[in-house]
């Protein structure tokens, strides 16, 4: 008998939606990799090379025939992002970030570009910095990179008066956090 069928395409994604293959005469059967009833799946069927997908078909004499057709399944690209903490202070300078392969496009609160400012997210929280890369046979992939802005501390100075003269004591002063610096600006030196 002939036999045909039709529903296979010439190359797909790994994380394409299953394929429904249509077999003719119908009620033969469909073999090779990734082949579950009349259904191909990507997914199960590996990356790399053209998978082979057979349909047998054998008529009430006994008589049986084959076609096989090939699919190409790509994997999908490997991405990666460069150039990004995973924490910042609210007021820290906006950072250059790269994403790889070139060509795909970031997203996320504070990027514009390439770029992540820390300054455009509210502070205390955390954010998904998500960069997406379609190759040239449009597969498709994401990674995502969660960054942390902090708040700042509230910091306050104790001991010090709002003015004084020249010939008064020393006077020791306090802030409310450890491990500052002190720096004093005015006139009168």
């Amino acid at each position: 008998p002939a036999v045909d069928f039709t529903g296979l395409p010439v190359s797909v994604c790994i994380n394409a939606s299953d394929i429904v293959l249509t077999g003719f005469p119908a009620g033969g059967i469909f073999a090779g990799p990734g082949i579950s009833g009349d259904v191909f799946s990507p997914a199960n069927a590996g990356s790399g090379g053209s998978i082979p997908v057979t349909y047998t078909y054998t008529d009430n004499y006994g008589c049986s025939n084959s076609i096989t057709k090939y699919i190409l399944v790509h994997a999908l690209p490997v991405v990666g992002i460069t150039g990004l903490n995973a924490i910042y202070c609210p007021n820290a300078p906006a950072a250059n970030i790269s994403g790889f392969p070139t060509g795909g496009l970031f997203s996320g609160p504070g990027i514009t570009g390439n770029v992540f400012d820390p300054s455009l997210v509210s502070p205390g929280g955390t954010y998904p910095v998500t960069y997406t890369y379609s190759d040239i046979y449009g597969c498709s992939n994401s990674i995502t990179t969660i960054v942390t802005i902090t708040a700042l501390q509230a910091v306050s100075i104790t001991g010090l008066s709002s003015l004084y003269c020249t010939t008064d004591a020393m006077v020791t002063v306090t802030a409310s956090e450890q491990g500052g610096v002190f720096s004093f600006s005015g006139n009168g030196f």
